[in-house]
């Protein structure tokens, strides 16, 4: 057995503990102890070969829209954080700016409750709302008049009488991914 513990490269020094324990009771002489313990002490102090990580890539963040490329001048945004009654913060929150009956545009809320939501000042009208939706809380409605724009806002979800189930909010989640 000692001629083996010196030719393997244990990966796990626990498997390496246990087999010096069981070697030390099956063993009963000093000399012994000694030659598994620096058997032990070769293997643990090999290391491992460090992995080189994958490039970074970075893009560049640039807004066009489909009518030949051109850049939106007309841009602005709304920062949202969405919250529970007790303040604290829901995330993949499916939220959707519903700004006529043809178009819309959806996010969801990140790890944080944030979103950010960007748009087209000319394309909003004076019925364009918010609708926010998340399993476990009642689905709401915001006019989109109401919010203030490029300031951070918190929105509460509530438990009301109507709560949106799990297979509503998927069903919603995955809907708004079709929105223009």
């Amino acid at each position: 057995m000692i001629e083996i513990m010196f030719g393997l490269y244990f990966d796990d020094l626990m498997v390496s503990i246990i087999i010096v324990i069981r070697e030390m009771l099956r063993l009963k002489r000093i000399s012994q102890y000694i030659l598994i313990c620096l058997s032990m002490l070769a293997i643990s102090c090999k290391t491992k070969q460090l992995l080189e990580p994958p490039p970074v890539i970075v893009y560049e963040d640039i807004e066009y829209i489909d009518d030949g490329g051109s850049y939106i001048e007309n841009k602005s945004y709304v920062l949202l954080k969405i919250t529970d009654e007790q303040h604290a913060v829901l995330s993949a929150v499916a939220v959707v700016l519903v700004i006529d009956k043809e178009s819309c545009l959806n996010t969801y809320s990140d790890f944080d409750g944030m979103l950010i939501l960007k748009f087209d000042k000319t394309k909003i009208n004076p019925n364009s709302y918010f609708e926010i939706v998340y399993k476990g809380f009642s689905k709401k409605r915001i006019p989109f008049t109401t919010l203030e724009k490029e300031k951070l806002e918190v929105i509460q979800l509530e438990k009301g009488d109507s709560i949106v189930t799990k297979e509503a909010y998927e069903r919603f989640y995955h809907q708004i991914r079709n929105c223009r």
